[in-house]
């Protein structure tokens, strides 16, 4: 009787095994979060919404073609995916850090140092009170596999209790500017500007909290001493890029998330405006060592040595944060998320082209919507070939090359002259892209107050390859671009410091 029962049980499990719905096939799961985008129900299409802002890059192609979409809310909300997704994927682009793998052991450290420095392309050496004794150090370090450059710096600090002290110039709060002296065998760095100075860390005082994203690294550092900070609880953070990387300012940042001891979230209080001008204007923060081999090391510094007196603004690698006070006052904050806004330089590309000229013909420039280019170029009475260029751009987002940048996919030439053969930024070539030699015949700029923008104007004249040009075709404006970033980090154990 038993067995008969089975047998009966298996038929009716049989049975409703085959009543039940199957999955529908044909439609992808980001196929069916694009419909939800369009539903009744505001939870939905929420839910929706998030889950194909974390699908991202996979999820691309997709959002693209729901942009489209004949469904308003639909169309609507895949176009705002679709900038958030575009940006998050050039944010990551332009912070793509480099690779470093080190495992060496009872090694000296700065022969470590050396290897670090070959495989990120940039120096790393070491700095403060006497590195040579530093550099005898021995030390055993294993990243495990390949790692950020960050991530290789800061396992390098811990096994020999260093800190970083100065990168591409500028100096951390309290540490030592870097001299750059010859003592020994100790590598020391050839170009400050280009440089990651490491120096030992005082036992006494302890490890800054740090966090990486990318390209870069931010450490929670001291205010310098003797400066204001106001009667909030306040931290200073300081971005430290790779030295490759062209930090142009610190714009704002945005806590996320912040806890004291207890668990205790803790307000923040709203950002201070953001820099709009980022225009050098002077020379402020900037200061020259001279060295004792004659050389000068340039350095910008925002420590208490070369600020007014009572008196602290951050420099374009730092970001303030600050915190509501409540009845009792932190004195540190155990997790902090937060992000850094920050705008960087592109690398050196074509900004605004004139090509297809033609003598006599005035040619527009096609590139940016910030750059305005108008080009004519012709026969003096004396045979020379002769352009004439107005240019209009805003400063705060584009920077002209100099002479000495090299200007990717541009042929040489064979005349005598200098640097790239750019004037202003501007170059001339033929049809096949071969160069012309310029020289300004006249020039001015000027800024259009009313507009905010740099007014350019040049006569150049062109100077034909020895072994032979073809008429003008392209005129090309170099520059640099201004890029927005966000570097999202997660700081354990912040100090705050609250003014008296």
């Amino acid at each position: 009787m038993l067995r008969l029962t089975a047998f009966f049980s298996l038929i009716l499990l049989a049975t409703f095994s085959k009543a039940e719905p199957t999955p529908q096939k044909g439609i992808s799961d980001t196929q069916q979060l694009i419909e939800k985008l369009g539903s009744q129900d505001f939870t939905e299409r929420e839910a929706a919404t998030k889950r194909l802002e974390e699908l991202g890059a996979t999820a691309i192609d997709a959002i693209k073609t729901a942009c489209k979409s004949q469904d308003p809310e639909t169309a609507r909300r895949a176009q705002e995916i679709l900038r958030k997704v575009e940006g998050k994927l050039a944010n990551e682009k332009i912070l793509a850090p480099t690779m470093i793998e080190l495992d060496v052991q009872d090694t000296l450290l700065d022969t470590v140092l050396a290897a670090l420095s070959k495989q990120a392309k940039c120096e790393v050496v070491l700095g403060g009170l006497k590195p040579e004794e530093l550099a005898n150090l021995k030390v055993t370090v294993s990243t495990g596999g390949k790692v950020s450059f960050w991530t290789a710096v800061l396992k390098v600090c811990e096994v020999a209790d260093l800190q970083v002290a100065v990168v591409g110039g500028f100096v951390a709060p309290g540490a030592m500017p870097y001299l750059g002296r010859t003592k020994g065998s100790l590598r020391v760095a050839r170009n400050t500007n280009q440089a990651v100075v490491l120096e030992a860390r005082d036992p006494k005082t302890p490890r800054r909290s740090a966090g990486v994203y990318g390209a870069v690294l931010v450490e929670a550092v001291p205010f310098p001493k003797n400066t204001t900070m106001g009667d909030s609880p306040t931290a200073l953070l300081q971005a430290w890029p790779e030295p490759r990387l062209q930090w142009q300012a610190s714009t704002s940042a945005k806590v996320v998330k912040a806890t004291d001891a207890t668990g205790t979230r803790l307000a923040a209080e709203f950002p201070t405006p953001s820099r709009t001008d980022t225009v050098a204007t002077g020379r402020e923060g900037i200061v020259l060592i001279r060295n004792a081999d004659g050389s000068v090391t340039v350095v910008r510094d925002g420590s208490s040595g070369f600020q007014p007196a009572n008196q602290f603004a951050p420099n374009t690698h730092q970001a303030v944060v600050r915190f509501k006070r409540g009845d009792k006052v932190p004195e540190m904050v155990t997790q902090l998320d937060v992000s850094l806004f920050s705008s960087v330089r592109s690398e050196i590309e074509p900004i605004s082209i004139a090509s297809g000229l033609v003598v006599n013909r005035t040619s527009k420039g096609v590139g940016g919507s910030d750059v305005e280019m108008s080009a004519i170029y012709q026969t003096d009475p004396n045979g020379k070939l002769v352009a004439e260029i107005t240019l209009s751009y805003d400063p705060r987002a584009v920077h002209p090359v100099g002479v000495a940048d090299e200007l990717p996919g541009v042929k040489g030439t064979t005349n005598i002259g200098y640097g790239n053969h750019t004037v202003y930024g501007l170059s001339v070539t033929d049809k096949n892209g071969k160069p012309f030699g310029l020289g300004l015949r006249s020039g001015s700029n000027q800024i259009d107050g009313a507009r905010n923008r740099m007014v350019m104007k040049a006569t150049l004249e062109l100077v034909p390859d020895r072994n032979g040009t073809d008429p003008p075709d392209t005129i090309t404006f170099w520059g640099t671009h201004a890029q927005p970033i966000e570097v999202p980090v997660t700081l354990k154990d912040v100090p705050l410091s609250i003014g008296k």
